[in-house]
């Protein structure tokens, strides 16, 4: 990964410093060595399967199949992942089908990749060996709806949840029952093989059954809670969910289906917040590790991380670093580009006073934050100092944080990084100029 505008928005050294770790960090922790080490507990099992079977989907899905290639390349009888349509590839494996979605709205391209990575696993037996590779955006680029529903339904009931402030509990809780795949219905269509799959995670808590919507765990959801989550959300999406009340299937699932699959995950949130913090740490004296579970409204967490600063501030008399992990969501009401990162990043500037001296930073792993094309958004006293306050509710009321952080240099583009595992928010805070404290 690489910051492709480093030197644009490097507008002083504090923010030089701390964006030129974060190459670093995704280098060391990256798919690719993550399921290499991770593979080798599977070895005999590999060795041992009639036909192995590959099935990948998410973000990372290449990545994570360059590495267990070296472990299962002599036992493949097929191999096929779902990546997004934009994301650029390495080396061409011969073996390896490559086949292309949409992100981060399910559509035609993911159903077809869908139905055509089904179609090579439909002859399935209990000696077979299936390795499945899950990342984050597996539940836009791997879909098949169940009957009554169509692909566009279920993009525009994800875009409209997304929308409305829904956490990805509800959301997913929605997307289960109306796909053919997900809520462990994956399990059942692989039955009888045995299937190990490999995960990373990018939702708060590493939850098994929220990544990609869990294809591959036993749904712990049932009727009652589908409906309470239509009934929550009806003010703003009535229409589309009368649909998913009428055909979503939510409810058990044989125990055979999931007796035979197991699942690891091999890369998390906390490993990229406990990886910063150390390489901050070994420049700076102090430094806060928040941990890997800020999630909430991006309005409500803007007020609790700029409260975070200037009380830790107040206790420690001192400046200080601090890295936090998670996911927030965002309510869209206007028309702009932006995405929860970089409406974080504003929403914070916009809380900072002018004579505070901080650097603010939220990013989103995959590269891609919303509809924008960056990866998040870093402020500063110096942004603060240059941005009017109406200019930035103005921006902030129809959701184009992206613009106005790209107008004042504070916009991080990078491009696809091949990872996904939610968000990172790095903060430096050193008080208020002297002469100036309230």
């Amino acid at each position: 990964m690489q910051i492709k505008n480093l030197k644009e928005i490097s507008i002083n050294g504090r923010r030089r410093g701390i964006l030129e770790i974060l190459p670093e960090v995704f280098d060391d922790m990256n798919p690719e060595s993550a399921c290499r080490r991770s593979i080798e507990q599977y070895r005999e099992e590999i060795r041992n399967a009639s036909r192995l079977h590959v099935l990948g989907f998410g973000k990372a899905a290449y990545d994570m199949y360059s590495g267990v290639r070296d472990a299962i390349e002599q036992r493949i009888a097929t191999a096929t992942i779902i990546i997004p349509e934009d994301q650029e590839i390495g080396k061409v494996y011969p073996e390896l089908r490559i086949l292309r979605g949409t992100h981060p709205y399910t559509g035609e391209s993911t159903l077809k990749s869908s139905q055509a990575a089904m179609n090579a696993l439909s002859d399935l037996h209990r000696d077979d060996l299936v390795l499945v590779l899950i990342s984050g955006g597996g539940s836009a680029l791997f879909e098949i709806p169940e009957d009554g529903i169509s692909i566009t339904d279920i993009s525009e009931i994800s875009r409209c949840l997304m929308n409305s402030d829904a956490d990805i509990y509800d959301l997913n809780i929605v997307r289960s029952s109306i796909s053919s795949v997900k809520g462990g219905k994956l399990a059942g269509r692989l039955f009888p093989a045995r299937v190990l799959a490999l995960v990373i995670s990018d939702v708060v808590g590493d939850d098994l059954g929220i990544i990609a919507s869990g294809p591959l765990q036993e749904s712990r959801y049932t009727r009652k809670d589908l409906v309470s989550v239509l009934n929550k959300n009806r003010e703003h999406c009535a229409q589309l969910l009368e649909n998913v009340e009428k055909h979503g299937k939510a409810g058990e699932l044989p125990d055979e289906n999931f007796e035979r699959v197991e699942s690891t995950i091999v890369l998390k949130n906390l490993d990229f917040v406990n990886a910063i913090a150390a390489k901050i740490a070994e420049s700076e004296e102090n430094v806060i590790n928040l941990g890997s579970g800020i999630n909430g409204d991006v309005d409500t967490v803007s007020a609790l991380l700029t409260d975070i600063m200037r009380t830790v501030y107040s206790l420690r008399k001192s400046p200080f670093w601090f890295v936090a992990g998670g996911e927030t969501t965002v309510n869209v009401t206007g028309s702009g580009t932006g995405g929860r990162n970089c409406e974080l990043s504003l929403r914070v500037l916009d809380r900072m006073r002018k004579d505070e001296r901080f650097l603010f930073m939220s990013i989103g792993t995959d590269g891609i934050d919303g509809t924008s094309p960056a990866m998040g958004g870093i402020v500063d006293t110096t942004t603060r100092n240059s941005i009017n306050s109406d200019e930035i509710r103005e921006c902030l009321q129809n959701n184009d944080s992206y613009n106005l952080l790209g107008k004042y240099r504070s916009a991080i583009i990078s491009g696809r990084t091949g990872n996904n595992v939610s968000d990172v928010i790095i903060g430096f805070y050193d008080g208020q100029t002297p002469g100036n404290k309230q």
